[in-house]
């Protein structure tokens, strides 16, 4: 892990954050954000597979001796799990079939899942770059 990995994450939320903003005007055409959806749902699929338990684990042994950055460790790996499980509802309501009785709910379900993964980003920004930064 180094500088750059903190750096391909960055450029990964951030092509996250531009198809957010791309779906924001098309929240009442669903079959206009289809396209769209689908491709958040791969950046997010693998941006979250990136943080997976060898690159916890990494992070882990390279911060042992810090106790406050071995409790925000876990507290990422914790919160990663709910993301994890707040994406895969998301996509399960909205997997692109245009009879799903959770259509009339997309509108309201993309802005939550959208604030939930931007507030994720900024909690990364603020804690989980710093711990990878350090480890060169």
């Amino acid at each position: 892990m180094s500088r750059d990995l903190a750096s391909d994450l960055r450029v990964a939320q951030q092509g996250i954050v531009d198809t957010f903003v791309q779906i924001q005007p098309l929240l009442r055409s669903y079959v206009h954000a289809k396209p769209k959806i689908r491709e958040m749902r791969e950046q997010l699929l693998a941006y979250l597979g990136r943080q997976d338990e060898e690159f916890f684990s990494h992070l882990r042994e390279r911060h042992y001796h810090d106790r406050e950055a071995k409790k925000m460790i876990e507290f990422l790996m914790h919160d990663l799990k709910d993301i994890k499980v707040q994406y895969l509802i998301f996509f399960e309501k909205h997997s692109g079939e245009m009879t799903s009785p959770y259509l009339k709910d997309f509108p309201k379900d993309f802005v939550e899942f959208s604030k939930l993964i931007l507030a994720r980003f900024k909690i990364e920004d603020d804690y989980l770059f710093p711990l990878v930064k350090t480890i060169l």
